[in-house]
């Protein structure tokens, strides 16, 4: 069986750095897909551009997190602050792991992102989530019910691996051991049980934590070993977040450098010519779903 990988850059809208840095690892390098966040300011820049990049996948990234809910505040009082924005990512995710949420609001807000997204002429190919809200206790089954009612069919793979693989029980999670086994039994309990009706990837693909550094060189090495040890066929998913540099908000996005890092590796020849060595085809959430494993060539 052959390998594809699915390259998905996040936050399509965030900031018009980001939006363009998306673009560019679309156009001039190896990204196959996106997910658009649709109440951020720079949301109908991006929707703006996307006619010029139609063999670009785009899914939507469901946002609890950032940014005032597209219902007003009064329909979703559990997910809002006093001053009507989202709650700060940490405390939706404590509401979230202690169902101190409505989960009928949370479906509710999911729904009316997925169709402003519509209404903006996007019809996603996938749903996915900022900061992985969807995956938290209170989020799963609103996020099925969304995607059922609004007819998406694919989503973004629960289980996370690594190659080579960490040596460590519990896999790549973070925390103790305990802490590990436990998120680790989760996500597989989401994958055959709750989200087990959707299209996804075996899994997202990662690089053993800690070992990229902003060196093009090094990232190219750790992705060589990650290849080389790869041992699973069909269709996996690279997570990233490519951006360009943005000195008005260097201080206040935590990810800002690592944007600029992913834009670079994707782009890069050698990136491309190590997926060509190792056999590894491109494909999107559309070739997912019509079993076309390779769209795109490497």
């Amino acid at each position: 069986m052959s390998r594809s990988l699915i390259i998905n850059g996040d936050d399509l809208g965030l900031t018009e750095a980001v939006t363009d840095g998306i673009f560019q690892a679309h156009e001039d390098g190896v990204l196959t897909s996106a997910s658009l966040i649709v109440n951020q300011p720079a949301t109908e820049y991006a929707v703006g551009q996307l006619s010029r990049y139609p063999a670009l996948g785009v899914g939507i990234h469901l946002n609890l997190s950032r940014g005032k809910p597209v219902l007003s505040g009064q329909a979703v009082p559990s997910l809002v602050g006093s001053g009507g924005d989202f709650l700060s990512p940490d405390e939706m995710q404590s509401r979230l792991m202690r169902w101190n949420v409505c989960g009928k609001e949370v479906e509710a807000e999911y729904r009316a992102q997925i169709r402003l997204a519509r209404a903006l002429g996007v019809n996603p190919t996938h749903a996915d989530s900022h900061h992985h809200m969807h995956l938290f206790f209170a989020a799963v089954i609103p996020f099925r019910k969304a995607l059922e009612v609004e007819g998406i069919r694919s989503i973004r793979a629960c289980r996370i691996r690594q190659w080579p693989s960490p040596r460590r029980i519990g896999g790549p999670h973070s925390g103790n051991m305990l802490r590990r086994l436990g998120v680790l039994a989760y996500m597989e309990f989401l994958a055959a049980g709750p989200l087990r009706p959707f299209y996804a990837p075996i899994c997202r693909i990662e690089t053993r934590r800690g070992t990229v550094s902003s060196s093009l060189d090094s990232m190219v090495k750790v992705w060589t070993e990650a290849f080389q040890n790869l041992n699973v066929d069909g269709v996996l998913e690279l997570v990233c977040h490519p951006g360009l540099e943005d000195p008005a908000r260097r201080h206040t996005d935590r990810i800002h450098d690592k944007r600029i890092n992913d834009l670079n590796l994707l782009t890069a020849p050698r990136f491309k010519e190590l997926l060509a060595t190792f056999r590894i085809g491109l494909t999107s959430y559309v070739g997912l779903v019509s079993g076309i494993a390779a769209t795109y060539g490497t």
